[in-house]
């Protein structure tokens, strides 16, 4: 999925986060926790996000 695929889930469901400068990973605000990294394309695994969201 691109990044704004993978922005759009967190934002549905209301995941407070942000982007890592340096690699573009995911991070949760609360627990900087790492929800994704994009792979070498920029893509993120789908199912990296909707794991870190419990489903």
């Amino acid at each position: 999925m691109t990044l704004d695929e993978a922005v759009a889930e967190l934002r549905r469901h209301e995941y407070e986060f942000t982007i890592r400068e340096t690699d573009k990973a995911l991070l949760d605000v609360e627990t900087g926790d790492v929800i994704a990294v994009p792979d070498e394309f920029g893509e993120y695994a789908g199912e990296d996000i909707v794991g870190y969201l419990g489903y």
